[in-house]
């Protein structure tokens, strides 16, 4: 079988994930997330002719977390804080070769922008936390959640800003998506439920999985002078 069938295929099974929790209800997603996680998986494995044990964990414990998720946020919290711990901790493990190789050359622009992105992100961030450690009242279990993603998401823009990367714009878009999921499913569990929300949280993190996998695939392919911030 050829790599691309199974990406459009994983593709296809994401979207259907989507739909279903548009229509029916986001409970429905989990058992229709698994394959997608699995196909995800054997497009990785397919086409680089590795097994991948970190990847392997990283997409394993997001399947199982977000079984949890979908089958009841509240009542499995103290499951999933852990099971996406590991998710983002192998996730900055998995971009670790493309870190190393990243350096840090800043322009006054760079700077006031980043600075304005950083504040902003990081308010927004501490915004939902605070509102989850009052509606959920364990601030060890969000902590222990919160911090590896907070790293993870930082680690993704740190490479899609200053990395010379030729596929960075794919770590870019996993931050970005795993920063409306994370926020967007705090804010659909604890404050405010919507079909719409769930809809945007489960495509983002779709897309978010998809282009991780797709990059980490890409990981050691030649950096290049290309940088999109210059």
């Amino acid at each position: 079988m050829k790599p691309y069938v199974l990406k459009y295929l994983a593709l296809a099974v994401g979207l259907t994930s989507v739909l279903v929790s548009v229509v029916y209800g986001n409970e429905d997603t989990r058992f229709i997330k698994p394959v997608f996680h699995i196909l995800l998986f054997s497009f990785y494995s397919l086409s680089t002719k590795k097994w991948n044990g970190t990847l392997a964990l990283f997409l394993g414990s997001a399947m199982i977390g977000e079984y949890f998720a979908a089958a009841d946020f509240e009542q499995n919290f103290n499951y999933i804080a852990p099971l996406f711990a590991i998710f983002f901790t192998t996730g900055i493990v998995l971009l670790r070769p493309v870190l190393a190789a990243t350096s840090v050359r800043l322009k006054w622009i760079d700077i006031f922008v980043g600075f304005i992105a950083v504040a902003g992100l990081l308010y927004i961030i501490a915004l939902v936390f605070i509102l989850s450690v009052n509606e959920m009242k364990d601030f060890s279990l969000i902590t222990l959640g919160a911090v590896p993603f907070c790293i993870f998401i930082f680690s993704c823009f740190y490479v899609a800003a200053f990395s010379k990367h030729p596929k960075l714009l794919f770590a870019f878009i996993t931050g970005a998506g795993y920063t409306l999921v994370c926020l967007g499913t705090f804010i659909h569990e604890l404050l405010s439920g919507s079909t719409l929300l769930i809809g945007t949280v489960n495509a983002a993190e779709i897309i978010a999985q998809f282009s991780f996998v797709y990059f980490v695939i890409h990981i050691k392919e030649k950096f290049n002078s290309y940088n999109w911030l210059v």
